[in-house]
C-alpha cells in the first residue's frame, strides 16, 4: 500500500493544534475578571462592574496547510525555477548555468577577435603584395632598354632614384657587392651592346614562411645585340679571333631569366638573387658545340649565370694595339 506522506501526518498536526486550544483556555481562565461601566437603576451614578466569564470549546484556527508539490518535470515546467519549492534544488543549477553562458559568450567574442585580426591580416599581407610587385613591375619598365647615364644624364639620374627607392643601402646580392656597383654593371651591359630589352613573361609573389618579408619572382627574356665593345669587354680573348668578331658582330643572343626579389616590411629589396642561362643564348646564337665553349671561356660568366664585364684598367692596359687595329681595319 502506498503511503501518502501528506495524510500521514495529519493526526500528529490536530494533537499540536487541541494542545495549543488547551493552553489558550488555561491562559483565559487565569486571568481576572473583565470590568464594565453600567448605570444604577436607582440612582444615575456609574459603577464598575464584572463582566461574566465565558467559558466555551473555542479554539484558534488552524494554520493553513502548505500543498506540497512534488518536484519532477512536469511542476518544474508549470511553475519555473523561480517558484520558493524549487529554489534550492536548483540554484546550484542556475549558477552554473549562467557560468556556462557566460564562458560561451567570452569564446566567442574571443573567437570572433580572432577572424576580425585574420581577416585584416590577409588584407594587410595582400595589399603588401600587390605593392611590392607593383614596385618590381616598375622597376623592369624603367629598366628594360638599359641605363646609360652618359648618353642621358636625366633619365639616368631618374633610374638611379629609382633603384635606390626600392633598395636598401646594404642591400645583398650574390652578382655585385653594392648598388653602386650593380649600377656600373647596368652601364656597362647598356654602353657596350648595340641594343638591349628585357622582357617580363611573369611576376609572381611567392608565399614565404617568414612573415617579416615578402617574397617575388621574376621569370622573363633577356636580348642583347652584339657589338664590337660587347667582343671588347664582355669576350676581350675573342678579339684575337678577327673571323669569329666578324661572325658575331650584329648577331642577338637571348636567354631566359630568374629574378627573386626579397622585400622587407618597408617595401625595400634587401636581397636580390639573379639567375640567367647564358650558356643557351649563346649556343643558339653560334649553333656549335665548340664554339660555345670558346665563348664561355672567353667571358666572365659566374656560376649564377650572370655575365660581367672585364675590369677598364686590365682592358686599357691590353687594349690599345688592338684598338689600333680596329681602326686601321676599319679605313
Amino acid at each position: 500500500m502506498l503511503s501518502i506522506p501528506h495524510m500521514s501526518r495529519n493526526p500528529e498536526r490536530r494533537r499540536r493544534a487541541r494542545a495549543a486550544a488547551s493552553e489558550a483556555q488555561a491562559q483565559a481562565l487565569a486571568a481576572p475578571p473583565p470590568l464594565a461601566l453600567a448605570l444604577l437603576p436607582d440612582s444615575a451614578q456609574l459603577v464598575l462592574v464584572e463582566q461574566p466569564r465565558a467559558i466555551g470549546c473555542e479554539r484558534p484556527p488552524l494554520p493553513r496547510r502548505v500543498r506540497r508539490r512534488a518536484k519532477n518535470c512536469r511542476n518544474l515546467a508549470r511553475f519555473g525555477h523561480e517558484h520558493a519549492g524549487f529554489r534550492r534544488l536548483t540554484a546550484r543549477d542556475q549558477r552554473a548555468h549562467v557560468d556556462l553562458e557566460r564562458v560561451q559568450h567570452q569564446v566567442w567574442e574571443l573567437e570572433q577577435k580572432r577572424v576580425l585580426l585574420q581577416s585584416i591580416a590577409l588584407v594587410r599581407h595582400a595589399n603588401a603584395t600587390a605593392l611590392v610587385a607593383d614596385k618590381v613591375h616598375d622597376y623592369y619598365l624603367h629598366f628594360s632598354r638599359g641605363y646609360d647615364p652618359r648618353g642621358n644624364v636625366d633619365h639616368g639620374n631618374l633610374l638611379e632614384s629609382l633603384l635606390r627607392s626600392i633598395m636598401t643601402d646594404d642591400v645583398e646580392s650574390p652578382a655585385f657587392r653594392d648598388i653602386d656597383t650593380f649600377l656600373l654593371q647596368w652601364e656597362n651591359y647598356s654602353r657596350y651592346h648595340a641594343e638591349m630589352l628585357l622582357e617580363v613573361e611573369m611576376i609572381q609573389p611567392l608565399a614565404s614562411e617568414d612573415p617579416s618579408m615578402y617574397l617575388v619572382k621574376v621569370q622573363g627574356m633577356s636580348r642583347l645585340r652584339i657589338s664590337r665593345d660587347t667582343i671588347k669587354h664582355f669576350f676581350k680573348p675573342l678579339l684575337e679571333d678577327e673571323a669569329m668578331v666578324q661572325r658575331l658582330i650584329g648577331k642577338e643572343y637571348v636567354f631566359p631569366f630568374v629574378t627573386l626579389f626579397y622585400f622587407n616590411l618597408d617595401g625595400r629589396v634587401f636581397r636580390m638573387e639573379p639567375r640567367a642561362d647564358l650558356a643557351s643564348g649563346l649556343f643558339n646564337l653560334v649553333t656549335d658545340p665548340f664554339a660555345t665553349v670558346k665563348l664561355l671561356g672567353a667571358s666572365q660568366l659566374t656560376d649564377d649565370g650572370c655575365l660581367h664585364a672585364y675590369p677598364e684598367s686590365e682592358y686599357d692596359a691590353s687594349s690599345s694595339s688592338s684598338d689600333a687595329a680596329c681602326f686601321v681595319d676599319s679605313s
